[in-house]
C-alpha cells in the first residue's frame, strides 16, 4: 500500500497489523477470511476519508436541535444554533489536517466565544444549555484523546481531536433532546390528581430520561466512528447509561435525605434559639412591666407575657420529635417541621406585639384616651365569611391537585410577596421551564410551603392592623377597672389605630 497522505498512513498501519496478527495466529487466508479483512479496512478508510457529519446525521442534528428549540427556546434560535452548527463543522473539518495538537486545541476553544454571546444577546435557556454542553464535550475530548493514544489498538479511530470533539458535541446533543423530550412528556403519565413526595418524582420522573440520555451519548459516540458493529454497541451504551442512571438516582436518593435530615436539624436548632431568645425578652418586658403602676390594664398584659412565656416553653418541649426514614422519603418530616414553624412564628409575632404594648403603656402613662374616638374607629380584627370560607377550601383541597391549584390564584398571591421564597418556583418562558414548574407544584413540599405563607401573610397582616393582645384589651374595656386603669387603656388603644 503505497503511503501518500497522513489518511493512507493510517490505513497502511491497520492493514500491517491485521497482517501480523494473522501470521501470529496462523490463520488460513481464505476467500472469506480476506472479504471480512477488506470488509474492515473499507469501513476504516470511509471513516477516516468521509465526511465527518455525513446526510444522516446532518438530519438526526437538525430533528434533535428542533426538539430543544421547542422544549427550550424561541423558534427564532434554531436558525442562531443551525448556523453555528454549521460553523463549527467546518472550524473542526479546517483543523482536523491542519496544525498540532495545541493549534487544534486552541482554536477549537475558541469556538465558545460566539456560542456565549448567542446566550448573552439571546439570554434563553437552550443558549445556556448549548454552551454547557460545548464545555462538557470539550473537556470529555481532551481526556478521551490522550486515554486513547495510550492505546495504540484504538488510537487509528480517536487520533483526531477535532472530530473527537464534534462527535462528542453531536452525541451530546441528540442525547439531551431524547432525554429533554421524555423529561416533557413522562408527567402526563405519572402525575395524577393528587400530591407526591420528592422521592416519587425521583424514581419515577428522573430514571427513564437519564437512562435514555447516557445509553444514547455512549451509543451515538461509537457508532459516529465505527457505524457497523450496532449490537455491541448498543450493549456498550446500555452498560454504560444502566451504571450511570443507578449511580445518579442513588445519589439523589441518598443526597435528598441527608439534605433532609440537615434541613431538620438547622429547623430545630434555629427554633430553639429563637424560643430562647423570646423567653429572654419577655422576661426583659416583665421587668419593665413591674416598674409601671399596678393596675387592671398592666395586669392584662403580665398575665399575656406570662401564658407566652408557657406557650414558647411548652413549644421548646415539642421541637425535639426524631423522625425516621419512611418520615423523611414520605416528607412527612417537611410538613411538621413547617406545622411547628408556624406556631412558633405566630408565638413570637404576639410576643413582639406583647413588648410593643409594654413600650405603649410606658408611653402613654398619666394620658387620657378618647374613649368616642377609640369606640368609632378600632375595630378587632375578625375574619370575613369569605376568607372563612376560601380557609375551608383550602383544608379539603389538601389531596387534590386540581383543587388547590385548579386557576393558580393561591400561587400568584402568595408569589406576589418577596418574602415568602416562592418565587423560585415561578415558572420561565420556555416549556420545560412551565413543565418542571407543574411537576414541582404536584410535590407535596410545594403544597406544605404554599398553605404555610398564605397563612403566615393572613396573621401577620391581621396582626399588623389590630394585634391579638390589643384586641384583648379591647374586648375588656367594660371590665370593672380604676379611672387611671381606664384611662390608659383606651390611650394605648387610640394610640394603635392606623
Amino acid at each position: 500500500m503505497k503511503k501518500e497522505t497522513d489518511l493512507d498512513e493510517e490505513l497502511y498501519r491497520v492493514n500491517k497489523k491485521i497482517k501480523k496478527h494473522s501470521k501470529a495466529l496462523d490463520l488460513p487466508v481464505n476467500h472469506k477470511t480476506e472479504i471480512l479483512i477488506k470488509k474492515e479496512l473499507g469501513i476504516i478508510e470511509n471513516i477516516l476519508r468521509g465526511d465527518v457529519m455525513p446526510k444522516i446525521h446532518a438530519a438526526i442534528y437538525t430533528m434533535a436541535l428542533g426538539i430543544l428549540t421547542y422544549l427550550l427556546g424561541y423558534p427564532k434560535m434554531f436558525f442562531v444554533h443551525a448556523a453555528y452548527a454549521a460553523a463549527l463543522v467546518y472550524v473542526t473539518e479546517f483543523f482536523h489536517k491542519r496544525g498540532d495538537l495545541t493549534v487544534k486545541v486552541f482554536y477549537t476553544g475558541l469556538m465558545i466565544i460566539p456560542l456565549y454571546l448567542i446566550y448573552l444577546y439571546s439570554n434563553d435557556l437552550l443558549s445556556l444549555v448549548m454552551t454547557v454542553i460545548f464545555m462538557i464535550s470539550f473537556v470529555v475530548t481532551i481526556a478521551l484523546y490522550f486515554h486513547h493514544s495510550k492505546k495504540e489498538h484504538t488510537r487509528e479511530l480517536h487520533h483526531s481531536f477535532t472530530r473527537t470533539f464534534l462527535a462528542e458535541w453531536y452525541a451530546h446533543v441528540v442525547s439531551l433532546a431524547i432525554a429533554v423530550a421524555l423529561l416533557y412528556y413522562i408527567p402526563n403519565i405519572i402525575l395524577m390528581d393528587k400530591f407526591y413526595s420528592l422521592l416519587y418524582i425521583i424514581i419515577f420522573w428522573i430514571p427513564v430520561p437519564t437512562l435514555a440520555y447516557f445509553f444514547m451519548n455512549k451509543f451515538l459516540y461509537l457508532r459516529f466512528f465505527e457505524p457497523i458493529h450496532i449490537r455491541k454497541d448498543a450493549v456498550e451504551g446500555l452498560k454504560h447509561a444502566l451504571a450511570y442512571t443507578v449511580i445518579l438516582i442513588a445519589c439523589l436518593t441518598l443526597g435528598y435525605l441527608l439534605t433532609a435530615i440537615q434541613i431538620t436539624i438547622q429547623e430545630k436548632d434555629a427554633s430553639l434559639q429563637k424560643i430562647d431568645t423570646a423567653i429572654l425578652k419577655i422576661e426583659t418586658a416583665k421587668a419593665r412591666l413591674a416598674d409601671l403602676p399596678k393596675m387592671k390594664v398592666t395586669t392584662e398584659v403580665a398575665e399575656e407575657l406570662n401564658l407566652l412565656k408557657q406557650t414558647l416553653e411548652n413549644k421548646k418541649a415539642t421541637i425535639t420529635e426524631n423522625f425516621g426514614v419512611g418520615d423523611y422519603f414520605s416528607d412527612r418530616y417537611f410538613s411538621v417541621l413547617l406545622e411547628k414553624r408556624q406556631a412558633l412564628n405566630y408565638a413570637i409575632l404576639n410576643k413582639d406585639n406583647a413588648i410593643e404594648t409594654v413600650a405603649d403603656l410606658e408611653r402613654n402613662q398619666g394620658k387620657v384616651g378618647n374613649r368616642t374616638f377609640v369606640e368609632q374607629n378600632y375595630r378587632p380584627a375578625q375574619e370575613s365569611k369569605d376568607l372563612e370560607e376560601y380557609r375551608l377550601h383550602l383544608k379539603k383541597s389538601m389531596n387534590h391537585y386540581s383543587m388547590l391549584m385548579f386557576d393558580n390564584s393561591l400561587f400568584a398571591f402568595v408569589h406576589s410577596y418577596s418574602d415568602t421564597g416562592m418565587q423560585i418556583f415561578a415558572p420561565g418562558f420556555s416549556k420545560l421551564s412551565k413543565k418542571t414548574y407543574y411537576i414541582t407544584s404536584h410535590l407535596r413540599i410545594f403544597r406544605d410551603m404554599l398553605l404555610y405563607s398564605f397563612d403566615n401573610i393572613i396573621y401577620t397582616a391581621q396582626n399588623i392592623e389590630n394585634p391579638q393582645i390589643l384586641n384583648e384589651m379591647y374586648r375588656n374595656r367594660q371590665t370593672i377597672e380604676s379611672r387611671q386603669s381606664k384611662d390608659l387603656r383606651y390611650a394605648v388603644l387610640g394610640d394603635n389605630i392606623i
